[in-house]
């Protein structure tokens, strides 16, 4: 009718994925000796060959157990059909909404949607990958007559299900009037109400047989030897689990904003929010936020006619809103295992979060000043914006005291102060017959500081940078992620190895080094940009248009990668600086690497890939994007109302970079989006 509105939704989507429960790839080989990127799969006839693998040497596999254990080799060919993981998501999204108008323009809504999702998981790994031989060669015991295995000789199937489900409840009254030409009045008020449900059951099997579905019972409390005792003894391992969350939300809110003569503009608003995660107290549980604003268009105002302005508003708004994470709560929270402790052979629980009745709720108080303009009959324009946010409680892991029985734990962190800038320009700069330009300038400036830090450790190790590890760093007075390094005194001439500063003096004695104050660090500025933005242009003649975007990113600074003799030794992992390394008197004047020793002196190498040696520039600056299309108005002869051919390159290079190592500081150590191609037609008829 006229007055009342309902609607029904109904949507139900249904995936499923299937690959390859142990994924078969090069990284997974480890350190094997004879491994290289190209090395062959399959003989020439296209057999699988078995390849060499890290997790003991050829010798120990040939000779443990005197043969009788399960086959060690390792064939990533053969391994592709041995395992498989089939993810089922099943979603049902049902929603009921209606609207009446009443007779004197007050506007009811009210909507109701329950959200249903199941994902059933099951991952076979048969006894064909060598990850399942390898888990019950481990758990084997043998003597001269016997080997007795402390798990099946068989496939392992594991089985999860994770159901979650949602209830939404939101109701909104909307009241509207204009009287005469200067008055204009808005009001909404709303209630909105969430309870949010999941859960997740595990249930592993050992010995398992596809074919019949029959599988063999595991003692999983049972103490067994670990490799015959070589590795002393370890419990069998446990996957079966079940977990459960229930989070609540409550929320009313309401709004209203007052026009008068079309150009004096006051608005304001106000929130309630509540969750059961911050304990029972109703002063706890529920926080009040508010927002107050105004406007002024000037371009409407009498002595504003004529000018060279088209449109010129001035805006600004204060305010409070707030955050909640849903990964903690005021409650101490703990998980109960299944399997028994290594110690009492008990089973036991772990506390995963202390009780922390002092948790409180992210606010967030922001300053608004706004400008939006535009000239020239609309052909240039745009908008300028500055903010001002101070958060106070925000959540966030915290080193703390390790008696406590924690050594970091998500509480309410810091106080932080954020203030930047949004610019956006545009304009037409050429508009003839056949050509037109646009473009588009965005720019943003944003920098926030800790202005206090509730818990912090103040240990040297515990604050310093890593690379591209963009850890925040809560110290009053610095940037939340502040580029902190150690002191860098070079390598020493007799021996290569490096060197740093403690109480102002070169030195080698890198645990004091680590554990000396933060404020003994070198700071370097922000990990992440203070700068950024893009310029997008794009120029049509007729009906070809060409755009490109270029981006960029500055004021940031990054730890650069390197050679590390500690990673090298224990994880295998290299680096092209080994090249670069120290190996005779002298080289320290051209090379900051230090030199390759065994033993492992683990201390040093942390210094050294933490230290301000390995500082770069991060400033860069990208051609993001290219697009060409071509309408071909000549197909509406064939019935199609538009037609359009279009290509499309992404990701197409770098411009300009500051570091001149080639390092792409927006992907780091991983590889960075490859380049890409489309071309596309797009049609109505």
């Amino acid at each position: 009718t006229d007055k009342l509105l309902l609607n029904l939704g109904i949507t139900y989507t249904e995936s499923k994925a299937t690959d390859s429960q142990v994924p078969v790839a090069y990284n997974a080989l480890g350190k094997g000796v004879s491994n290289f990127p190209y090395m062959q799969l399959a003989d020439a006839a296209g057999n699988p060959l078995a390849v060499d693998i890290a997790v003991f040497s050829q010798a120990f596999r040939d000779t443990v157990g005197a043969g009788r254990l399960l086959d060690w080799s390792y064939n990533p060919l053969k391994e592709l059909d041995d395992s498989k993981r089939l993810q089922l998501n099943r979603d049902l999204l049902l929603n009921f909404s209606g609207t009446y108008v009443l007779p004197f323009g007050l506007k009811l809504h009210g909507l109701y949607a329950y959200q249903r999702n199941i994902g059933p998981m099951s991952e076979w790994r048969g006894i064909g990958t060598f990850s399942q031989r390898m888990d019950i060669n481990q758990f084997a015991s043998w003597d001269d007559k016997q080997v007795r295995w402390g798990l099946p000789v068989g496939d392992q199937l594991l089985e999860s299900i994770w159901n979650s489900y949602t209830h939404q409840l939101r109701g909104t009254a909307e009241y509207s009037k204009k009287w005469n030409t200067h008055h204009d009045l808005s009001l909404l008020a709303g209630y909105d109400r969430r309870e949010l449900g999941r859960d997740l059951r595990v249930s592993q099997y050992f010995g398992y047989d596809a074919e019949t579905g029959s599988f063999q019972s595991v003692q999983f409390g049972k103490e067994v030897p670990y490799l015959n005792g070589l590795w002393g003894t370890n419990y069998l391992p446990d996957l079966n689990g079940y977990e459960k969350q229930l989070n609540r939300f409550v929320s009313y809110y309401g709004n209203g904003a007052y026009t008068f003569k079309e150009r004096y503009i006051v608005s304001a608003s106000f929130r309630k929010d509540a969750s059961n995660l911050f304990g029972v107290k109703t002063n706890d549980r529920g926080q009040p936020f508010w927002s107050i604003g105004g406007a002024w268009v000037v371009s409407k105002e009498p002595f504003a006619k004529g000018s060279i302005l088209d449109y010129l508003k001035l805006r600004t708004t204060y305010g409070y809103s707030g955050n909640v994470n849903n990964t903690v709560s005021a409650y101490p929270t703990m998980s109960i295992q299944s399997y028994a402790n290594s110690v009492t052979g008990q089973n036991f629980a772990m506390m995963t979060n202390p009780p922390n009745p002092t948790l409180r709720w992210e606010r967030v108080a922001t300053l608004n000043l706004g400008m939006d303009f535009s000239f020239k009959g609309n052909r240039f324009g745009g908008s300028m914006e500055y903010y001002d946010k101070r958060s106070k409680d925000l959540i966030a892991p915290t080193e703390i005291d390790p008696s406590t029985g924690f050594t970091s734990l998500t509480v309410n962190a810091a106080n932080l102060h954020g203030k930047g800038w949004d610019i956006g320009l545009r304009g037409k700069p050429l508009q003839t017959g056949f050509w037109e330009w646009n473009s588009n300038l965005v720019f943003s400036y944003n920098r926030t500081k800790v202005t206090k830090a509730f818990l912090r450790s103040d240990v040297a190790q515990n604050n310093v940078s890593r690379s591209f590890s963009f850890q925040r760093t809560p110290i009053t007075g610095m940037d939340l992620y502040s580029l902190l390094t150690y002191k860098w005194a070079g390598l020493d001439p007799e021996d290569g190895t490096p060197r740093g500063y403690l109480d102002g003096e070169i030195s080698k004695d890198y645990l004091a080094i680590a554990g000396a104050k933060v404020t003994t660090l070198e700071h370097h500025g922000s990990q992440v940009p203070l700068y950024f933005g893009s310029f997008r242009n794009s120029i049509r003649f007729k009906q070809v248009e060409l755009s490109w975007n270029i981006t960029y990113q500055l004021g940031h600074k990054f730890i650069r990668p390197t050679f590390s003799n500690d990673a090298f030794l224990n994880y295998g992992s290299g680096h092209p600086d080994y090249q670069l390394r120290w190996q005779k008197p002298g080289d320290e004047l051209v090379t900051d690497v230090p030199a390759f020793t065994y033993p492992n002196n683990a201390n040093g190498s942390r210094m050294y890939v933490s230290s301000a040696a390995l500082v770069e520039n991060a400033g860069q600056i990208k051609l993001r994007d290219i697009q060409c299309s071509l309408e071909l108005p000549v197909m509406s002869k064939y019935g199609f109302k538009s037609f359009r051919i279009y290509s499309y390159i992404q990701n197409v290079g770098t411009i300009w970079r500051a570091n001149k190592k080639g390092i792409d500081p927006e992907f780091g150590s991983w590889y960075p989006d490859p380049l890409m191609c489309s071309l596309g037609l797009n049609f109505n008829l």
